[in-house]
């Protein structure tokens, strides 16, 4: 009896966090999905062409977010940028350059728009000749929220 007990009350809790993990991977989609939105809402008010999305860039993008939560300390780089853009090559032959903007401790979609356009570089990234984009999004185990948004130009 004991041990139907802890086998259901083990289920439980397994039950618990994956719907834990499927909640918070669920908000994360959004939020990459609210970036994307407020960066074209941005790109449109300046004539500028939409982004189209792309689950290869995400990928790449959610890849780097756990890599600055994981492997860099919570700190924020654009370390292996040029792998980065290497394998993304690989994908997607016809890609002629590559730019990428990266945040942490913000909440929102417009909330990453605003701070970024308050840097130069990250500004020109925004506005610049690119047809492409992916938006990555992780979240740190003291709750803070990495934001990696890669911009792509394919001929």
């Amino acid at each position: 009896m004991r041990v139907t007990k802890f086998i259901g009350l083990t289920l439980l809790l397994c039950c618990l966090q994956i719907s834990q993990l499927l909640a918070q991977d669920k908000a994360s989609l959004q939020l990459e999905k609210e970036v994307w939105q407020a960066i074209n809402d941005y790109r449109k008010e300046q004539g500028k062409e939409a982004l189209q999305w792309s689950d290869t860039l995400a990928i790449v993008a959610r890849k780097h977010c756990n890599y600055m939560i994981k492997d860099n300390n919570g700190q924020l780089s654009h370390d292996g940028f040029e792998k980065r853009f290497d394998v993304i090559k690989k994908s997607i032959p016809a890609a002629d350059g590559m730019g990428e903007n990266v945040a942490s401790g913000i909440v929102s979609g417009k909330a990453a728009l605003e701070l970024w356009l308050k840097s130069a570089g990250h500004k020109r990234n925004i506005e610049g000749n690119y047809n492409m984009t992916g938006v990555g999004v992780a979240t740190s185990k003291d709750g803070r929220i990495f934001f990696t948004q890669i911009f792509l130009h394919k001929h």
